[in-house]
């Protein structure tokens, strides 16, 4: 019997992590990992430790909620094992005893990924977070950021990271044809997530990633920048905070990188710790050329049954 547990809310209203008792629907085995990320004064002295299974038929999903209150990720948060002596800090995502990133399953190899921009209603079989997402488009105009500046906003996000490693995204219009999807979240909850699955067919220590979401909660307020509203964040921050999710990192630790799981508006940047993770993952970039991109794998939305 499997047995599955929302997020419940905290006194601010910011989602905690849920977890999943483990149970049975196949023969493989797979993971799924709630986490989350707070401000500082919604922060808790500990970090809450949630380990959850289910199970699919022929990938693993974990989902990665880079705004609530809470962080869990399967086996001990920890700054890496590669890494648990020296500064600046970084953590890979580990699941089941291996790393996951785009391309090659081999660490510090290139790739190259597509992302688009969810257009409509849309429900991603499967997934443990952004199971339904919506577009951005019109919802995000209330806080003054029209869909070009959306764009620009997540191409600089985006660009961050290509800009720190052998790693190339590429936007796309037709959805189904992305690695990466962005949108809003059909049933609102937390502040951000993300949701990665990966292929386990070689079962090697490191494995390629399948598919990653991204969905804001496009209810809460946004801005463009640093400064002005205090219950708003920065829509480029947060973003390249879940990119980074997307392509295969984690929470390292509270603060003093950008994929640090408090948010603070200290820095627009990748710090120190972001920049080697990146290296670790997709090596350097150094001029070399990334990886071809990928065949599309297309995306096989289910209705929401919204007629």
């Amino acid at each position: 019997m499997r047995r599955f547990h929302s997020p419940r809310l905290d006194p601010h209203g910011v989602a905690r992590c849920r977890s999943a008792a483990s149970g049975a629907l196949d023969r493989i085995r797979a993971s799924a990992v709630p986490c989350g990320l707070g401000s500082d004064s919604r922060r808790g002295p500990g970090a809450n430790r949630a380990r959850g299974t289910r199970l699919l038929q022929r990938r693993k999903t974990t989902s990665l909620g880079a705004l609530a209150l809470f962080f869990a990720i399967a086996g001990t948060p920890a700054i890496a094992e590669d890494n648990a002596h020296k500064s600046p800090p970084f953590l890979l995502l580990k699941l089941d005893g291996a790393y996951v990133k785009w391309g090659d399953p081999v660490l510090g190899t290139g790739a190259a990924v597509r992302y688009a921009f969810v257009g409509k209603d849309t429900r991603v079989a499967g997934a443990r977070n952004c199971e339904a997402m919506t577009s951005l488009d019109v919802p995000l105009q209330k806080f003054g950021i029209r869909p070009d500046r959306l764009r620009s906003e997540v191409a600089a996000a985006f660009a961050l990271w290509e800009r720190a490693a052998n790693i190339r995204f590429v936007a796309v219009e037709n959805a189904d044809e992305a690695e990466i999807l962005i949108g809003g979240q059909y049933s609102p909850r937390g502040r951000a997530f993300a949701n990665v699955t990966y292929r386990v067919a070689n079962g090697g220590a490191t494995r390629e990633i399948e598919k990653s979401l991204i969905c804001i909660n496009q209810t809460l307020p946004w801005k463009v920048g640093f400064g002005g509203d205090a219950n708003a964040y920065d829509l480029r921050y947060t973003i390249a905070h879940e990119i980074g999710h997307a392509i295969g990192l984690n929470h390292p630790g509270p603060s003093g990188q950008l994929m640090s799981f408090k948010y603070a508006e200290g820095f627009r940047s990748l710090q120190a710790g972001d920049l080697e993770g990146a290296i670790a993952l997709y090596g350097r970039r150094n001029g070399t050329a990334t990886a071809a991109l990928p065949r599309p794998r297309k995306l096989q939305p289910a209705g929401l049954g919204l007629q």
